[in-house]
C-alpha cells in the first residue's frame, strides 16, 4: 500500500509539474526559423460570438508562419461551437483565410473535443512523412506534442502569444492543464492497450472526449 501511494504522489507531482515545465521548454512562434510542411493549430476558448482570445491567437500565430515562408499549410483542430454556428476548426479556418491564407492551403477539422481527438481526428489531414510544428499556448504544448506523438504524427511546437487573463482565469488554466494530464495519460495508455488487443470497439465513443 505504501508503494501504491507513493506511486500515486509521484504521478500527482508530474502532473503538476508538466504545464510549468511546458511553459520553459516550448519557444515563441515568432523565434521559428526552420520551414516545416504543416503547422497544426491547436484551437481554445469559443462562444457564440466568436473564437475566444487565446484561440484567435494560435491562428495569428500560425498565419504569421505562413506569412514568413516557415508552413507551407495551415491545418486547424477543435470541436465545439463558435461564432454563426461554425465548429471551432472552421471558425479558425475562416481566420486564416480572411488574413489573407489561400483556401487551398487551409484544412480543418470540427469534430474533437480534447487534445487527444486532435491528434487522432487530425491524422488524414497529416501526412505521415512531412515535417509540422504544433501552434498553441506554452503551457498546452507538451501535452500536445504528447498526444500527436501517441497518435503517430509527432511534431515540434511553438508557443503563440498568451492570451491575457485575469488571476482567477490564470490560475484556472493552470489547474485544468494539471488535471488533463492526469487524466489523459491513462486514458491514452487503455486506448493503445486496447487497439493492440483488438478491444477498442468496447470502449465508449466519449473515451477519448
Amino acid at each position: 500500500m505504501r508503494a501504491v501511494r507513493r506511486a500515486a504522489l509521484a504521478f500527482l507531482l508530474l502532473c503538476l509539474l508538466l504545464p510549468t515545465l511546458s511553459r520553459f521548454v516550448t519557444p515563441p512562434c515568432t523565434d521559428r526559423e526552420r520551414p516545416v510542411e504543416i503547422a497544426v493549430v491547436l484551437g481554445g476558448g469559443a462562444s457564440a460570438r466568436g473564437l475566444g482570445p487565446d484561440t484567435a491567437s494560435r491562428v495569428d500565430a500560425g498565419v504569421a508562419l505562413f506569412d514568413r515562408g516557415l508552413a507551407r499549410h495551415l491545418h486547424m483542430t477543435g470541436g465545439g461551437t463558435a461564432q454563426d454556428g461554425l465548429t471551432i476548426g472552421a471558425a479558425m479556418a475562416q481566420r486564416a483565410i480572411a488574413a489573407g491564407v489561400p483556401p487551398a492551403q487551409v484544412s480543418w477539422e470540427g469534430a474533437s473535443q480534447s487534445t487527444l481527438e486532435n491528434a487522432l481526428f487530425s491524422r488524414p489531414a497529416l501526412p505521415a512523412g512531412e515535417k509540422r510544428i504544433l501552434v498553441t499556448e506554452s503551457f498546452h504544448s507538451l501535452r500536445a506534442a504528447a498526444s500527436f506523438a501517441w497518435a503517430g504524427r509527432p511534431g515540434a511546437i511553438c508557443a503563440a502569444p498568451a492570451a491575457r487573463r485575469s488571476a482567477r482565469g490564470w490560475l484556472w488554466t493552470r489547474t485544468r492543464e494539471t488535471l488533463a494530464w492526469g487524466w489523459n495519460l491513462p486514458r491514452a495508455l487503455v486506448w493503445s492497450a486496447a487497439a493492440v488487443t483488438g478491444l477498442q470497439d468496447a470502449l465508449p465513443e466519449t473515451w477519448l472526449e
